[in-house]
């Protein structure tokens, strides 16, 4: 049983929490950067949950279904990854005057303390030696994920409090019988961070076998897998209570997924091989320092069948890499996985430091075991350098204590070495300024996109150009609407038709994120009226007003989100036209999956084009290969018979450089008048696959083209010109949908069209998906994908009343298994209550 702490404990906690608080000021520095990376933080983190905010405010719905502002429009739960059921996210709710970055950096914090205080506690109660309890707490907050993704992916760590409590409901039902705790615990921890929670729930369970192992229970394999049936009870329910979160969002991530071409053999997986990557140094593993590795030795090599277990877990996590892929959801190898392991980690480095007092161990053996593994480990490691220092010095201090009962000298190095890599870690993350976040909450930036979606007689989209990315799920008010998004999901028809079909640029690292863009045919195609920026606008727009340095432009050439036409084109047409002419195609019919006549011509010019720059190297087989050893600034006259048109470029990369490090270096970038185009280092882990480099310019007169560092090879170089004056005409051929916005909603879009033409279709802006209802005059109708990738379906001549619902494929059975789920749980604690308990033989002070 835990004794009541000491003036010393608290002394304890309170150097752990000042060495936190240390890291915390160094890197804010002067106090001009937010504690928010600008690395997905400050443009998913605390953004996508402001949007669930926002959108609760104007419909009072928990359990929404439909995110319209985003994407232009998605299944909610493609972005439930990011808190939407998040119990520490539902509290900002009833705080409507905190900035959810300001409450996110603060609960972030908060969670980092409360790690401190219930880790210490939980080791406290396995030993009264205060020097360990103090290190093993230590170690753990100084991890290197711990405080680094509390201000970079906040949902790496943000369910780490709920899992040690977890571990600490694993003892009071394996000693106590005691359930509720451990339920509690679970529903947090799966509602926090769902991909986390199996390899947490997974600890859990380990831990739960662990004690079981420490119990004088003799074992006989018939009880211990009775027993464990009987406990994986209590992890089905709290599961169960969480189905309305993970039965839809499980479903968006089955149809978000395309196959995949890059697919990791199997050999590669099952062979051994030795790597740190998952346990050391590094924010994407574990983060521990080398002690970790002779902690797993030292258990492999116990007598203790309890730590012995453990051992050969944590050393098949070392050389297996399948482990790594699986939990990964068969996606890529990344030791990030492993971080919800790192309390039971800390719990076989105290254990170590105990034998070692106790000269329990062969510690001869062990040190020569230890250097074995270290050499072979060290073998192309990225940290080798780091580790042989850190080795050493392990060694001297576990010597000292092996022959002195002296702690002292291992503490302090253990404390260096882990602050150093801790502070060093930290320091290396890019925290985002005050002036982005600044910008994502401008009162006359939102004042001024409200002012014209408030007044516009229906609903159009609107592009933020005023911080690209970081504006890229920034929802300023309910009447915005954006094709933008940056979320680990998608809806896969959507991404297919911006990347393949549009041939969209891509400026970023991954294909993941949705960036506001300037194409002017894009920006027509999907209905972006408004134009926000600090520059001048694309084609097609006027100033209509400004605040400040910002200026909101309009364009009304614009299609609006639905619209019918009888001007058709078949899918098997459609498929075989190249990029640009199917853009053309695609403003000018729908595309339908049906035989049909299309007498349409492609209004796109293509020119011939020769590339003449001494950049160039001679073209051989069509392909231009160069190499530029600095980044390169060029400038281009303009022909002049494209003078006044908007000019398409498109050509191939077809080389990918290696890359020099996991960050940034060995990508290749080519801009042209600030339309960028990137390729990602090859084994960059989300490669953007962008090997189609397309910029669609307005009309200007030079063209001034930025080339990054690095090697290129180029081919199939083409140019197009596109009079702009042709898109005034195709509105023309446009039946408009007119959203009715007091009846839209929440889940509900509703308006009506007059449809002027026979045999039309009604083709919707919104990427197709399944759980829509769509009611046409209030007759339900079937829908089809029109236009490659969203909603349609034929519509007869006339004026029409249009209803669409949405509800989120596998919601509403996810709402029943959770319904039952909360019955279970008050079963078992109403029937537990007379249930004898049946305490297991285990003292806590002798489980190291």
């Amino acid at each position: 049983m835990l004794k009541k702490y000491t003036k010393f404990d608290y002394l304890n906690i309170f150097l752990i929490i000042a060495s936190f608080f240390a890291i915390y000021f160094v890197i804010l520095g002067n106090g001009n950067v937010f504690y928010g990376s600008t690395m997905d933080y400050a443009n998913q983190h605390y953004m996508i949950p402001e949007y669930f905010r926002t959108l609760f405010y104007e419909t009072k719905d928990f359990i929404p279904s439909f995110a319209f502002n985003l994407g232009m429009g998605q299944n909610i739960f493609n972005f439930s990854y990011y808190g939407l059921f998040n119990p520490l996210i539902l509290i900002s709710y009833l705080l409507p005057f905190v900035k959810m970055a300001s409450y996110l950096s603060f609960v972030s914090v908060l969670i980092v303390i409360l790690d401190a205080f219930l880790f210490y506690y939980f080791i406290s109660k396995k030993t009264e030696d205060r020097k360990i309890r103090f290190i093993s707490t230590f170690l753990f907050v100084m991890a290197s994920p711990l405080i680094l993704h509390s201000h970079r992916h906040v949902m790496f760590v943000n369910y780490m409090p709920f899992l040690i409590l977890g571990l600490i409901g694993v003892e009071n039902y394996v000693y106590k019988n005691e359930k509720v705790l451990l339920m509690l615990s679970i529903i947090f921890v799966v509602t926090i961070s769902y991909f986390f929670s199996i390899p947490a729930l997974i600890v859990m369970f380990l831990y739960g076998v662990f004690l079981y192992l420490k119990s004088d229970t003799k074992f006989v394999f018939k009880d211990f897998v009775c027993y464990f049936l009987k406990f994986a009870i209590y992890f089905i329910i709290p599961i169960m209570i969480a189905g309305v979160l993970l039965l839809p969002t499980f479903k968006a991530i089955l149809n978000s997924r395309f196959a995949s071409s890059d697919m990791i053999s199997i050999l590669e997986l099952i062979i051994p091989s030795l790597s740190f990557d998952s346990l050391l140094y590094r924010s994407y593993s574990m983060g521990v320092c080398s002690i970790m590795i002779m902690a797993i030795i030292n258990s492999v090599m116990s007598r203790d069948k309890a730590y012995r277990f453990l051992g050969i877990v944590f050393s098949s996590i070392l050389i297996f890499p399948i482990f790594n892929y699986v939990l990964n959801g068969f996606m890529y190898l990344n030791g990030k996985v492993f971080i919800p392991f790192l309390p039971l980690g800390i719990l076989l480095i105290a254990k170590l430091i105990k034998d070692v007092m106790n000269r329990k161990i062969c510690f001869k053996i062990l040190c020569l075991v230890f250097l074995i593994v270290s050499v072979f480990g060290c073998i192309n490691y990225h940290s080798m350098y780091i580790y042989l220092f850190d080795a050493l010095f392990t060694l001297i201090g576990l010597v000292i204590l092996y022959k002195t009962d002296k702690k002292v000298p291992l503490l302090i190095f253990l404390v260096i070495i882990s602050f150093s890599v801790c502070l060093h870690v930290n320091i290396n993350d890019e925290l985002a300024s005050k002036e982005i976040v600044d910008n994502q909450y401008d009162k006359d930036i939102n004042s001024l996109v409200e002012s014209f979606n408030e007044k516009d007689n229906n609903i159009y989209r609107t592009v933020d150009a005023t911080s690209d990315l970081f504006n890229s799920n920034n929802i300023r008010n309910i009447n915005e609407y954006k094709t933008t998004m940056y979320s680990s999901l998608t809806n896969k028809y959507y991404k297919d038709f911006y990347w393949n079909i549009f041939d969209t640029e891509n400026p970023n690292r991954n294909d993941a994120i949705f960036s506001d863009v300037s194409n002017p045919l894009f920006n027509v195609y999907f209905g972006n009226k408004y134009y926000v920026s600090l520059d001048d606008a694309p084609v097609g727009y006027t100033l209509k007003s400004s605040a400040g340095d910002v200026k909101l432009y309009e364009n009304d050439d614009v299609f609006s989100i639905g619209y019918a036409s009888d001007k058709l084109i078949s899918l098997e047409e459609f498929k075989a036209l190249d990029y640009p002419d199917n853009i053309s195609f695609l403003l000018n019919n729908i595309v339908v999956d049906k035989d049909v006549n299309s007498d349409y011509v492609s209004d796109i010019e293509k020119s011939l084009v020769e590339i003449k720059n001494p950049v160039f190297s001679e073209i051989e087989d069509g392909k231009y290969t160069f190499e530029v050893l600095r980044d390169e600034k060029y400038s281009l006259k303009r022909d002049e018979k494209y003078k006044d048109k908007i000019v398409i470029i498109s050509f191939d990369m077809q080389y990918s450089n290696k890359c020099d490090d996991s960050i940034s270096k060995g990508d290749v970038s080519i801009s042209t008048n600030g339309v960028t185009n990137k390729l990602t280092c090859k084994g960059w882990k989300y490669h953007n696959k962008n090997y189609s480099f397309s910029y669609v310019i307005s009309p200007s007169e030079d063209l001034d083209i930025d080339i990054s560092k690095g090697k290129y090879v180029i081919s199939d170089v083409n140019v197009y010109a596109f009079d702009y004056s042709k898109v005034k005409e195709i509105k023309k051929y446009h039946d408009e949908f007119m959203v009715d916005k007091d009846k839209t909603k929440g889940d509900i879009i509703a308006g009506s069209i007059n449809v002027t033409r026979d045999n039309s279709y009604f083709n919707l802006s919104i990427p197709y998906d399944e759980g829509y209802n769509i009611y046409v005059d209030g007759e339900k109708v079937s829908y089809e994908k029109t236009n490659i990738s969203f909603i349609g379906f034929p519509i007869d001549k006339g004026y029409h009343e249009i209803k669409i619902e949405y509800t989120a494929p596998w919601l509403n059975i996810g709402k029943v298994v959770s319904v039952i789920g909360v019955i279970s749980f008050f079963v078992v604690i109403i029937v537990g209550k007379g249930v004898k308990k049946d305490e297991k033989n285990i003292n806590d002070s002798t489980l190291l």
